[in-house]
């Protein structure tokens, strides 16, 4: 019943969020979040939220990878108040920003606009219900990075992929697939009786029940992802959500 009612009203927010304004071009709010942390050496994240509709703020964390000298990946982006951004320059420069999930990246247009960043996308995320995004420059599975893997999740209604990164002794960034069933810190109060009723607060970091209902198109999605992404040596998740 609770999947049934949120369902077309989370949908309906995602693109009103990135529906584009003829006379100027607007971006999404910025939501409350945390500071810039440190996760490894060239790997940071920024702890956020995200507004799905009035009131409702669902958890978010944007992921920065940094390779060379000062090249910075974004995935999962989110925007953030001008300190944390002042923060996140000091480590390097924009170039790339990589969507994983066909429902996140309506802040992906911001810093593609700001920065000049080279836009990576899923291939075929132009379905309905998905946020809508700026046309990509270049296409998943390849990476802005040589030392990434990529695992294209299949048989989503919504495209979505798990991007392997080797920092860290191996560390996953995953959107929608596998989620941090922990509490968020910066959720509202509705954002959490939301994502309770709904069945996200697993307490593990896995792939959300109700994920397999919704996105799955009554298809078994453990296999073959699952396996595919348990193939790949890691000891570390940082998860969109």
């Amino acid at each position: 019943f609770f999947f049934s009612f949120f369902a077309p009203i989370i949908h309906e927010a995602a693109k009103r969020e990135t529906m584009p304004d003829k006379k100027k071009k607007k971006y999404p709010a910025i939501c409350p979040h945390g500071s810039l942390e440190k996760v490894f050496d060239n790997v940071y994240v920024v702890m956020g939220s995200y507004k799905m509709m009035p009131a409702a703020r669902i958890g978010l964390t944007m992921t920065i990878v940094k390779r060379g000298d000062s090249d910075l990946t974004i995935i999962n982006s989110m925007r953030v108040s001008p300190d944390v951004e002042e923060e996140i320059k000091k480590l390097g420069t924009i170039k790339n920003v990589v969507r994983i999930c066909a429902n996140h990246g309506s802040s992906d247009e911001y810093y593609i606009d700001t920065y000049g960043a080279t836009y990576y996308d899923l291939p075929n995320a132009d379905v309905k219900g998905a946020t809508v995004t700026p046309k990509a420059d270049k296409e998943l599975p390849e990476l802005p990075f040589s030392d990434g893997k990529v695992v294209m999740i299949k048989d989503m209604k919504y495209p979505e992929a798990v991007v392997w990164i080797p920092d860290g002794g191996g560390t996953l960034v995953t959107g929608d697939f596998i989620q941090n069933g922990r509490p968020a810190p910066h959720k509202s109060v509705i954002g959490k009786a939301m994502t309770s009723m709904l069945g996200f607060d697993t307490g593990c970091c896995r792939p959300p029940p109700l994920c397999f209902k919704a996105y799955g198109d009554g298809k078994d999605m453990y296999q073959p992802n699952v396996p595919a992404i348990l193939e790949l040596e890691f000891k570390n998740i940082i998860s969109g959500k």
